[in-house]
């Protein structure tokens, strides 16, 4: 074998060695701070007053009546239902701001989540759409399937940086 095959069959080695280290130590993601997933619909509704409820996909969208507030940000906070119980919680800071300032608030969220569950899957992808809406996302992929997304859109002045913690194994977190 070249010297050169060997080289790039090292690299090659090394990069899925590290990506899966990434993902060995995310085990798995019971849920976002109390909301376990697998809690059943009922017991959400008696710990959190829920304002709204729509149907959304396979699921039910449930909106909480207060925001949580994180880093001095506050998110409105909603789950989804799935077969009666929880499959993903999402938190969602809609505000005016310049495309650098919702850059900013994408850059704040992610970081937290980096400084909790370490790297992401991939860098952070940042898309710019001839100037009308730019995109800022990023996944932590856990081994049982779970996941935490977070993203931002700004458009026409308007940010929505949000995260979305979705449950992994079809909604159950053992």
């Amino acid at each position: 074998m070249e010297k050169a095959t060997r080289i790039a069959l090292a690299a090659v080695i090394l990069i899925a060695s590290i990506s899966s280290a990434l993902a060995a130590d995310r085990v798995s993601l019971p849920g976002f701070q109390k909301y376990l997933f697998a809690t059943t619909e009922a017991d959400l509704r008696k710990a959190v007053p829920i304002v709204k409820s729509e149907q959304e996909d396979d699921g039910t969208r449930l909106t909480a009546s207060a925001p949580v507030t994180i880093d001095n940000v506050s998110y409105q906070l909603s789950f989804v239902i799935k077969s009666g119980r929880l499959y993903r919680v999402n938190l969602m800071n809609d505000s005016m701001k310049s495309v650098f300032d919702c850059d900013l608030a994408f850059n704040r969220a992610f970081a937290l989540l980096k400084a909790k569950y370490g790297d992401p899957d991939t860098p952070p992808e940042r898309k710019n759409f001839n100037n009308i809406s730019v995109v800022n996302q990023a996944h932590f992929t856990f081994q049982d399937g779970s996941n935490i997304a977070v993203s931002s859109v700004t458009m026409t002045g308007e940010c929505m940086t949000g995260a979305a913690y979705t449950a992994g194994n079809g909604g159950s977190s053992f």
